[in-house]
């Protein structure tokens, strides 16, 4: 696999005149519309979600704590067992995954390897458009409480990136599958695969005390878009591209 690098980057360099400018155009298109959408939204509509993530969090940190508020009270087990999806889904991981699945395509010889470049550029778009739109709209995270992460969050909570590019790549993985021809069965388990990663994902970053729940939702909405978007102006690009 590792004799398949240079291909990759090779091609790589050969595609992205192809893709490079639509992508861009996309990317900045969606996030300007979502920022704008996401203004809004937040002015209107502000009691109401202050409401639901004040429920929906304090139920998300019933399942951390025996006790409210208790640290002392934490289920160990189940926090580590979090704590490992909210790790899986942290940006050098996807990254990883995502030149792993590109690489692998040139080394097994694919019929379309630029094509298993979709989840890696899916991905890309997805984690800048959560480090602007948290700069944008510079949401408080959550009040930290005692031992809830590791360290102190300094970026904005809006949106949940871990969601945003979760949902993003394992979607996009699943899509790539079908579009490649595999047999439905592959397809339908990755499927299964990426909405249990993806919702594992989720759900960590509200137990973790770090997100609000509509930062989830927030994220997983602009998934599905940019996901949609992808779709339509990067695959036809790599595969008429090879």
């Amino acid at each position: 696999m590792i004799a398949a690098i240079p291909e990759f980057l090779r091609e790589f360099a050969h595609q992205l005149p192809i893709f490079g400018l639509p992508f861009l155009l996309s990317w900045a298109i969606v996030l300007g519309v979502e920022l704008l959408i996401g203004k809004r939204v937040q002015g209107h509509l502000r009691p109401h979600i202050l409401r639901v993530d004040q429920h929906l969090r304090t139920w998300a940190l019933s399942k951390r704590y025996k006790e409210r508020g208790n640290p002392n009270s934490e289920r160990h087990l189940r926090t580590w067992f979090m704590r490992f999806w909210t790790n899986f889904a942290s940006a050098p991981s996807l990254i990883v995954l995502s030149l792993a699945v590109a690489i692998w395509a040139h080394a097994a010889h694919v019929v379309h390897p630029t094509l298993w470049y979709f989840p890696g550029l899916c991905y890309l778009g997805s984690m800048s458009q959560s480090y602007v739109s948290k700069r944008v709209i510079k949401r408080m995270r959550p009040r930290r409480e005692h031992g809830a992460f590791g360290f102190k969050m300094k970026d904005g909570s809006f949106p949940s990136g871990h969601s945003l590019t979760s949902f993003c790549f394992w979607v996009a993985l699943a899509i790539t599958m079908a579009l490649a021809g595999l047999p439905t069965i592959e397809v339908v388990l990755m499927g299964v695969m990426a909405a249990i990663t993806i919702g594992f994902t989720g759900f960590s970053r509200v137990y973790m005390g770090v997100h609000f729940p509509t930062d989830i939702l927030g994220g997983f909405l602009m998934g599905i878009i940019w996901t949609l978007v992808c779709v339509v102006v990067l695959v036809p690009a790599l595969v008429r591209g090879f």
